[in-house]
């Protein structure tokens, strides 16, 4: 995911019932994007290293092999100790960049018009609508989550709709 895409990851109690012993794990590693291309000048590794922040603005998943192998590399970063947790990433971040086996999440058209506030917004929004869908939730309720009034909430989502 590319910065402030608004994402969530949560596992559905409702599907954790009927799929026993099931849960959904992710591995999240937080980094701006120039850092990658701070590392070297070698326009070998510049290039793909560019090209995979760029698609990473619409939101990636990578299947197969690249997945699995993606998968292992970052199940070992959390024991790591010193530059092997840097060595990690990088392994991870060489294997994406050179990876076809990868799909968009949102369309060609999306456009990431969201900065970092709007994104922690968003992302309250979701978390409490989530945590909350089976009951009603009110409009001053849910504008209070955001600090914001009623009238400038509808606004806010309004002004966002048109960015998506």
């Amino acid at each position: 995911m590319g910065p402030n895409l608004p994402h969530i990851w949560q596992n559905d109690s409702v599907f954790l019932c009927k799929k026993k012993n099931f849960r959904v794990n992710a591995t999240v590693i937080y980094f701006p994007a120039d850092f990658l291309l701070t590392l070297t000048d070698d326009p070998d590794v510049l290039k793909p290293t560019n090209d995979l922040i760029k698609r990473a603005s619409r939101g990636l998943s990578f299947l197969g092999e690249t997945r699995k192998r993606v998968s292992e590399i970052l199940s070992n970063i959390s024991n790591a100790k010193g530059f092997k947790k840097i060595i990690h990433f990088l392994q991870a971040i060489d294997i994406l960049a050179d990876s076809k086996e990868c799909q968009h999440l949102s369309g060609i058209s999306f456009k990431n018009h969201f900065d970092e506030k709007d994104t922690d917004r968003v992302n309250k929004i979701y978390q409490f609508l989530i945590q909350n869908f089976h009951r009603d939730i009110s409009l001053e309720e849910t504008a209070r989550i955001c600090f914001l009034t009623p009238n400038s909430f509808c606004s806010f989502l309004k002004a966002e709709r048109k960015n998506l």
